[in-house]
């Protein structure tokens, strides 16, 4: 996320008058072997991947001996702490320093890769893509890595569906090993913001990730920064203490007033030169500002750099004069806790009334689709689809947040999403309990864009979409109690949004409903009249209808369908060039009825005109699927049986035989001993011997052979 001076954006960018500026690209991967590696990458995991502002580093003079202290910890050939852990409180610049040590380190050659966690990007607030993100910066930085991935994703792509400790060992570990005495400068790995992954579970797994590239045999550091949460302190004492592997460097413990101090009077300084050559500051009585203003500000701003740079951002704004806007920050009343949020509560303000329900009802929805539904389409997110959720135009919606360019990085192309700049803004707006300052997102607001939501749900012909509509409940959950709220809900058609969702089983919903019943049932107005309707198995159910009337009459081909695209996958390793055959409807077919001993499954099958999507999860839980389970082993015994049975017809140069060539083996050693297979195997003509021999049908021939050998059959 950005840090505490990532306030450096085009004004004309944040009000949609110019094309952002990019940062400087760095050297592209442009082999084909890599485009599946990239395209696993969370593309806004870079630290300098920020589009509309540049990435924020330390004002110069700033942070001496943090930064000092990283310097000589990278330099340092011979320390056992190969992993620093750098934390302090909210707003004290963590993501800044990181920020200035990639750019150090970038300019040395020495970086390696960065990976930026945070709540409010698409992609970045979990594990998912983090090995495949460091592995493509990995194969930018270090020409060496780059060849060892080319030459494994050439050959195997298969490890990109792995579990991302696979992917770690495979794409990052095992090539740095080989580079271990090939390379003798330090290659620097930084993480920000560990704490905006989304559990504790991950952050974990990401902590024993990091410490398994520190045991390395070469000089590679890792950098992690995040807020002083007890789950990561814990985490990083069990898993690193007993090897000694790990520095810690809280910022708390380094004074920042003298820092400040020298930030605010340099920003000063560039207001009053800049405003000096349009004659805008002539007339101001110098010195500006005054000792009394500068020491008054200080005490604000404590040891908290985000109130320094929020207040700078503010007062150099072009739609005011420097001097007032710093009376303004320094007239706010004292707070009862933080001058940070009083600032925050300031800037607020000043949208004039008549945009301020706008503005509240912008950033509602930016957080809330931000924060809550990572696997939602990027569309739900953009500036685009709130201006037609809300009727209002973009135009009118940037003047609502004019005021709040210090806060926000609004972007110019209308296709992508508000973001926040620090988190603590979002936290203010969200956990902040405060009768007096009104300009919060509350329950109230959450509770009319949910009867919103139903409002456009219920129009005629209304069908639902990657619109904001169809996530009603992220901010139902949200929701304070309302009668209108609850007849919202009771009028809400709830089988045609779970129709729809079923059909998109792609979009993760399973997280966000589970929290909406969670709601329901805390509200007690709304328990007896809801809990059954919205039932806690209701997804469930939805899918396991829409399977049952896709197949009709015919459950049992329904079935063999599902078993046999999850078998399919269960084998499918990226090996060979027929990758996911199974999406080929008729090659499909083909396989699936070579078998005698299994009824054929007409052309006609429902299943296969509309394209069912196939969850795993669901199809291979009894208590989820019902009726509709699927047993994954008989899959894997048919389809040995049927690809044996196109082998033994020597149905050979065809795209049938040579799918079964490459899989028949795999599936073959996934089933329990049979002596009808054992027959059909001394049933293969000898003729087969005799095809070209490859990498990819030698592994299934060896996988017969350590099948046949663990069975103890001849």
């Amino acid at each position: 996320m950005p840090g505490a001076f990532g306030l450096v954006a085009s004004w004309r960018v944040f009000r949609g008058e110019a094309s952002p500026k990019d940062t400087k690209a760095k050297p592209g991967i442009s082999t084909d072997s890599l485009v599946p590696l990239q395209k696993r990458v969370a593309l806004g995991a870079k630290l300098d991947s920020y589009k509309d502002f540049a990435p924020p580093v330390c004002h110069r003079g700033t942070r001496k001996i943090p930064l000092s202290t990283i310097s000589t910890w990278i330099s340092d050939t011979r320390t056992p702490e190969r992993l620093l852990w750098l934390t302090g409180l909210p707003g004290t610049g963590k993501s800044t320093i990181v920020n200035t040590v990639a750019a150090r380190c970038e300019k040395s050659q020495q970086l390696g890769a960065t990976f930026c966690f945070s709540k409010t990007t698409h992609d970045c607030d979990h594990i998912t893509k983090f090995a495949t993100t460091v592995a493509h910066q990995l194969a930018a930085a270090v020409p060496h890595v780059r060849r060892l991935l080319e030459d494994k994703l050439a050959r195997n792509t298969g490890v990109l569906e792995k579990p991302v400790e696979v992917q770690w060992e495979e794409l990052i570990i095992i090539p740095l090993q080989s580079l271990s005495l090939k390379k003798t400068q330090p290659l620097v790995i930084l993480v920000d913001g560990l704490d905006e992954c989304r559990s504790s579970a991950e952050q974990e797994r990401v902590i024993r990730l990091l410490l398994r590239v520190t045991e390395l045999n070469m000089n590679l550091k890792v950098l992690v920064s995040s807020r002083l949460e007890p789950s990561i302190s814990t985490a990083l004492e069990r898993e690193g203490a007993p090897s000694g592997s790990i520095k810690k460097l809280n910022l708390d413990d380094f004074p920042s007033n003298q820092d400040i101090a020298l930030f605010f009077k340099d920003s000063c300084q560039e207001i009053r030169t800049q405003r000096e050559r349009t004659g805008g500051m002539q007339a101001i009585k110098l010195p500006w500002p005054t000792e009394k203003q500068s020491t008054t500000f200080l005490d604000r701003a404590g040891e908290e750099f985000i109130y320094a740079s929020t207040s700078s951002a503010f007062i150099r704004s072009p739609n005011g004069e420097p001097p007032v806007r710093l009376e303004q920050v320094l007239c706010i009343p004292p707070p009862p806790k933080s001058h940070l949020h009083s600032l925050y509560a300031m800037v607020l303000e000043r949208t004039s009334q008549h945009f301020q329900d706008l503005m509240m009802d912008v950033l509602a929805l930016s957080y809330c689709n931000e924060s809550s539904a990572t696997n939602k389409p990027r569309s739900v997110r953009s500036l685009m689809n709130i201006s037609r959720f809300l009727g209002r135009s973009v135009d009118d919606i940037r003047r609502s947040l004019y005021e709040l360019y210090p806060l926000l990085s609004v972007p110019a192309d209308s296709a992508r999403p508000i973001e926040f700049r620090h988190r603590s803004f979002s936290d203010y707006l969200v956990n902040t309990k405060n009768p007096q300052a009104p300009l919060l997102l509350n329950g109230k607001r959450y509770a009319s864009i949910a009867i919103r939501c139903f409002a456009k749900t219920s129009a005629p012909n209304y069908q639902f979409g990657d619109g904001i509509e169809s996530c009603w409940m992220f901010y139902c959950a949200r929701a304070e109690r309302q009668p209108q709220l609850l007849y919202a809900l009771q009028k809400f058609d709830f089988s045609i949004w779970l129709s729809w969702y079923a059909n998109n089983w792609e979009m993760d919903f399973e997280g966000p409903y589970t929290t909406f019943r969670e709601w329901v049932s805390r509200e007690s107005l709304y328990a007896n009249a809801l809990s059954a309707r919205f039932a806690s198995d209701a997804l469930d159910q939805a899918r396991r209808q829409l399977f049952l009337d896709s197949c009709g009459s015919d459950l049992t081909s329904g079935l063999r369908y599902v078993g046999t695209i999850l078998a399919a996958q269960d084998v499918y390793d990226g090996r060979d060039d027929s990758v996911r055959w199974w999406e080929d409807t008729s090659l499909l077919l083909e396989i699936m009825n070579a078998s005698s001993q299994e009824p054929p499954v007409p052309r006609d099958f429902s299943l296969l005109q509309r394209g069912f999507i196939i969850n795993g999860a669901f199809f291979t839980n009894p208590i989820r699927a019902g009726n509709c389970v699927v047993d994954v082993g008989k899959a894997h015994d048919e389809l040995a049986r049927s690809m044996l049975a196109l082998l033994t017809k020597q149905v050979e140069q065809s795209k049938a035989s040579e799918v079964a060539s490459l899989h028949w083996g795999r599936h073959l050693a996934k089933c329990a001993p049979d002596e009808a297979l054992l027959k059909a195997l001394n049933d293969l003509p000898h003729e087969l011997h005799r095809h070209e021999i490859n990498d990819t049908n030698v592994y299934s021939w060896l996988t017969v052979r350590s099948f046949l050998k663990a069975e103890k059959w001849s």
